[in-house]
């Protein structure tokens, strides 16, 4: 685990995010590892009460980003780097890009809004590229999906977004 950067103060963290997305079954999953200074914190979840058109593995792992914001809000976290593997969240995470659905609206204000009190930097990393916490990222996600695909219920697998984060997604219009 050489390759791998830590937090170096206790309002710093770094949250490797990743999705896994099943065509056929039209559901994701999220994965997320968030490293503070004192814990390692594994997360993963499929997320549910999504409009039919946002069944995306783009529009999940745009979740994935958001759940990670949100997590470290939740522990007065300063400074977030979010690793990933996938174009989508930096881009659409600028001010200046242009959303081409109301998802990537919606990713795109909750960036923006966030970064008034907390610093987010955004660091791609190579898929499948053997960094360590990226592919346990890509683990969590892909065994929660995994278990989805067998048990199809409406209970949420490991922990759920919350109810102030579900509640907010619950009101965007995600289809155009």
């Amino acid at each position: 685990m050489s390759n791998v950067d830590y937090p170096i103060d206790d309002f710093g963290a770094i949250a490797y995010v990743d999705a896994s997305y099943s065509d056929t079954g039209r559901f994701g999953s999220i994965g997320i590892v968030m490293l503070t200074r004192s814990e390692v914190i594994q997360y993963s979840e499929i997320p549910e009460n999504l409009e039919d058109c946002a069944l995306t593995s783009t529009n999940h792992e745009l979740l994935a980003a958001a759940k990670a914001i949100q997590m470290a809000k939740e522990r007065h976290i300063k400074n977030l780097i979010i690793k990933h593997d996938n174009n989508s969240i930096a881009e659409v995470a600028k001010s200046h890009s242009v959303t081409k659905t109301s998802m990537e609206e919606w990713y795109k204000q909750l960036v923006m809004k966030h970064r008034e009190k907390m610093s987010i930097t955004f660091k791609k990393v190579k898929g499948h590229s053997k960094e360590y916490f990226n592919e346990l990222a890509d683990t969590l996600a892909n065994k929660a999906l995994k278990a989805e695909r067998v048990k199809r219920t409406n209970t949420p697998l490991f922990f759920s977004l919350g109810d102030k984060f579900q509640e907010a997604l619950s009101k965007v219009k995600i289809c155009g």
